[in-house]
């Protein structure tokens, strides 16, 4: 080592030193051709490019270096083109290639520039920091000075464009790039915007469905040219069309490993906005004949908060995502396993620590250039960890609670289980055990219970969550009517001395059990029909009622019924204005077919009962939703016939039926309505005199809407088992509570006044009740928590606001139960 040569370095040269500037000269021709499309742009609401739009322009780094390439506007909405800081694609000339860091690494030929803040600046940086070192494809990031004609635009993000480079750069072999045709949804949105001005988001048309997307190459041209290239191409869209549609799994499309790497990073990062099918990239690896996500665009702006992720309800066929790319993969057993493998690797302390403190340098050389021009941007590095940690909360199942598992039978030697996932996350089933320390007995095949369907308001009891930031009610309406469903049950035969189920998530090493409880599952009883339907076309219903075709059509007038009628399915049945049915001589209505009342405000539908035995009226599974508009339900009774049982004076079950500006009152039985395993719509209802609840809801998913409840014996509103939002309603007189939560329904109740109870509002039973705007008045007690049934636990109830006036006592809340009142 005699000629070894020591040399003190006494600077080294930071971030902002080692980038080159980014000097774009233009024509004056050239420029006057951008503003004209960006002008364009600005009147439609949203920039389409074609192949016209480039113009030439020549790039000079800080030292001077020239290169010719072409330039044009880039970015899909307006934001990309913000005063003097427009976003620009770049194509450099062969045989030239921009080298954005002076570092020796593969410079780049098309690439785009556009406003850090657009990818949420570091955030965007540092997930690509990740994807790369977990092996996911991802384009090159970095940041500059970009300069216009001589005039300076800022601080820019550089983004590698989707070339063979890309792949390359990464030690893949050259293969197509592709992605969802888009052309639908810019369709849609463009139309929108040139009839009335603004978009629906909530709207979407057919066409901007993923399922009828086709996929495309990125440099088509040049990929359908290449013979190579092309049958490459021709293979990565037969896979993606079998996958989309069912006829291949996940494991024979897509490299399944990096799948669930690159879906794992980006929870914990809460990089979401990538995944969006329209945002996603593939790349398809000619080696292996499947396709890899590449990492892209993963922050649209600042992330929300978060209190979720992306694999609650894995594996669930009722899940909210089962109709998007990940909610395909959520359904394959080897996508979860591998998913919520790596999920629980990258949110570790471990790694994480490991990983922010290799990144910590490159971080803060990046937010010193940046906070040049962005000086509010002051990102809390660590808050990386504590978000990660959190998604790692989120993960394992707990000790007894996350499955319950119930004796259905005991036979010789053995015993029928019933088993129930309550974890958001799916579980497997590793078999049984006379104690929780050993595991006696493996199941013979791999069990694996579905999650149970998200239920998203358990999350607001965490003080850090989203309750603190809603300014509508527009996520309340949407998620609790669309992603949560009642639980479903798994059959199981274990040694009839087993006490145990030992259970894990699966990829996760960690082993948890549950006791196995010595009572069955609690079970609803179905109603069953005891009488066949009623020959519609029998001479004596001639003058009740029209048959035509599928249509059943009740004549106006008044009907006395002195016996059942029990209408067939398969028919639309509908009632006009002034129509009255009078149940007497213990009649009844039963329709197996959805009704279609048509009353008006001065002239309504009347069901009742003139001498008082009328046994009520059902609608019972039907395929298409009943609408009752201006109808009166008064002096009835419920079904009891052979073994039938209803509860209701008007029953539905497992149907769809919304209620409008309808009446109930002077009910003799349970329940002036009961709703069973059905979704409803009550709007601007009014429920008086009842003689018990008003309105029971068993097994349901609706809302209330500017109801009034006046003078009932027992509840205004029971709920059980159900997901409820009610909307500016008025409860007066009840003689229990006004509303009432059990058996773990979720029920949201907004700008709602509730006088005159002994119990303003109850959550028993595992429920969830969050109020917002309540006021109580004159109660003997405003909020009551408690535990009713042994099977399930505490109530919960978060108050966000309310007003309380005359109430003997504020709350009243149960051991183990949960009250959350607004921070004053």
């Amino acid at each position: 080592f005699d000629d070894l040569i020591i040399e003190k370095i006494g600077h080294w040269p930071d971030y902002a030193e080692r980038i080159k500037n980014l000097n774009i000269r233009v024509s004056p021709e050239g420029l006057k051709k951008l503003e004209r499309k960006r002008n364009e742009a600005l009147r439609k609401g949203l920039l389409k490019t074609s192949d016209n739009d480039w113009v030439k322009a020549i790039l000079a780094d800080s030292a001077g270096q020239e290169m010719p390439a072409e330039i044009r506007l880039k970015g899909d909405w307006t934001d990309h083109l913000k005063g003097d800081k427009w976003s620009f694609r770049i194509k450099v000339k062969s045989p030239h290639a921009w080298q954005p860091v002076n570092e020796e690494d593969n410079g780049l030929i098309t690439f785009s520039v556009h406003t850090p803040e657009s990818r949420y600046f570091l955030n965007e940086w540092l997930v690509h920091q990740c994807w790369m070192e977990e092996g996911i494809l991802t384009p090159r990031y970095e940041f500059t000075e970009v300069t216009l004609n001589g005039k300076s635009l800022g601080i820019y993000a550089i983004e590698e464009h989707f070339e063979k480079h890309l792949v390359e750069n990464q030690q893949r072999r050259e293969g197509p790039i592709l992605k969802f045709s888009e052309e639908g949804m810019w369709s849609g949105i463009e139309r929108q915007l040139e009839n009335h001005g603004y978009i629906h988001h909530d709207y979407r048309s057919t066409v901007d469905d993923w399922e009828n997307t086709w996929s495309e190459a990125f440099g088509q041209q040049r990929t359908l040219s290449d013979s190579v290239l092309k049958k490459q191409y021709s293979v990565a869209r037969q896979l993606m069309f079998e996958f989309k549609n069912g006829l291949k799994p996940a494991t024979e499309v897509f490299d399944i490993d990096k799948l669930a790497r690159y879906y794992a990073i980006a929870d914990v990062f809460n990089a979401y906005h990538g995944i969006i099918w329209h945002n996603q990239r593939f790349y398809f690896n000619p080696v292996l004949g499947k396709l890899e996500p590449i990492g892209f665009d993963a922050f649209g702006g600042k992330p929300p908060r978060r209190y979720t992720i992306l694999g609650e309800g894995a594996l669930n066929p009722n899940n909210n995502e089962s109709n998007r790319l990940f909610g395909y993969l959520l359904q394959d057993d080897e996508f979860n396993n591998l998913y919520f493998k790596h999920l629980y690797t990258y949110s570790s302390r471990k790694f994480l620590s490991r990983f922010l403190e290799k990144h910590q340098i490159g971080w803060d050389e990046r937010l010193r250039l940046l906070q040049m021009e962005f000086s509010n941007y002051r990102p809390v590095y660590k808050d990386f960890l504590q978000d990660g940690l959190f998604v790692h909360s989120l993960l394992l199942p707990y000790e007894d609670l996350s499955i319950r598992v119930f004796t259905q039978q005991r036979n010789n030697g053995t015993k029928n289980l019933s088993l129930q996932n309550r974890h958001h996350l799916p579980v497997e089933i590793l078999g049984s055990g006379y104690s929780r320390a050993q595991m006696n007995k493996p199941v013979d095949t791999t069990v694996i219970l579905p999650a149970h369907v998200s239920r998203r308001y358990l999350s607001r009891l965490l003080r850090d969550s989203l309750i603190r930031d809603f300014n509508s009610t527009k996520f309340l309406h949407a998620e609790a009517l669309a992603l949560q469903q009642t639980g479903e049950q798994y059959s199981l035969e274990v040694n009839s001395n087993a006490r145990f189920i030992h259970f894990k998530l699966p990829g996760v090493d960690s082993i948890f059990t549950a006791r196995i409880m010595d009572w069955p599952a609690p079970e609803l009883t179905r109603p069953q029909h005891n009488a066949a339907a009623n020959d519609i076309n029998d001479p004596k219903y001639e003058t009740l009622f029209l048959v035509r075709g599928q249509k059943i059509m009740f004549y106006p007038g008044q009907h006395v019924f002195t016996e059942p009628l029990i209408l067939p399915a398969g028919y639309e049945v509908s009632f006009s204005e002034g129509t009255e049915i009078d149940l007497t001589n213990g009649a009844y209505l039963i329709s197996n077919s959805a009704i279609q009342v048509y009353g008006v405000e001065d002239n309504p539908v009347i069901f009742t009962s003139s001498d008082g035995t009328g046994q009520g009226m059902a609608v019972l599974q039907t395929k298409t939703p009943s609408v009752f508009r201006y109808s009166i339900f008064e002096d009835l009774g419920t079904l009891e016939s052979g073994s039938q049982h209803l509860t209701g004076a008007f029953t539905g079950y497992e149907s769809d039926i919304r209620f409008y500006n309808c009446v109930f009152r002077n009910n003799h039985c349970e329940d002036a309505l009961n709703m069973v395993r059905s979704t409803f719509l009550l709007q601007e209802c009014l429920f008086s005199q009842i003689s018990s609840d008003a309105f029971d809801s068993d097994f349901c998913k609706g809302e209330v809407k500017n109801c009034t409840f006046r003078n009932t014996v027992n509840d205004a509103m029971d709920f059980s088992g159900s997901i409820v939002n009610i909307f500016d309603c008025l409860i007066e007189s009840p003689g229990d509570k006004g509303i009432s939560c059990g058996e773990e329904s979720d029920v949201s109740v907004f700008d709602t006044t509730i006088k005159d109870s002994p119990i303003a509002v109850a959550s028993k039973d595992l429920s969830v009740l969050l109020l917002r705007n309540i006021t109580v008045s004159n109660c003997r007690q405003g909020f009551v928590a408690f535990q009713k049934k042994p099977e399930f636990g505490p109530g919960r109830i978060i108050v966000e606001s309310f007003t309380a006036e005359n109430v003997d006592k504020l709350f009243n809340i149960g051991e183990g139960s949960f009250l959350q009142l607004p921070e004053e």
